[in-house]
């Protein structure tokens, strides 16, 4: 009995030395290895719209996502309306325009009047003739 007791207490230091090897190989193949991203306290601590907490936090995320997308344009369209104000007030540039002739004011009178006596029917045009 005592021989049997023995063996199964070195089979088991035996087991505890290889996982204890396993464990300590693992750590170092994943000290060695830099390309993995470490997270620092601070980002565990952070408090991510994508993270939810409970059930609660993922009924209301579609209502938090659009609140915060509002709230974006919100601040996009003012800031908007700000740059447009400031160029508007910025700008130097005045055209020299002068009134039409008398004739063409004639002409569009005449238009006018015309469209207003015969509508729109009074300006189609005679069919064109069908030369061969």
């Amino acid at each position: 009995m005592l021989a049997h007791t023995s063996l199964v207490l070195a089979a088991g230091f035996r087991e505890a030395a290889v996982r204890k090897a396993t464990a300590r190989a693992a750590e170092d193949e994943e000290r060695s290895f830099v390309g993995r991203p470490r997270l620092t306290a601070k980002a565990l601590r952070c408090d991510s719209k994508l993270r939810l907490g409970s059930a609660a936090d993922a009924a209301t995320y579609a209502q938090r996502v659009a609140q915060a997308a509002e709230q974006r344009q919100a601040k996009l369209d003012a800031l908007q309306a700000a740059t447009r104000l400031h160029e508007a007030e910025s700008c130097t540039f005045a055209p020299a325009v002068r009134a039409c002739p008398a004739y063409v004011a004639r002409m569009a009178d005449a238009h006018r009047h015309k469209l207003k006596v015969h509508g729109d029917a009074g300006g189609e045009c005679a069919p064109r003739p069908d030369w061969k």
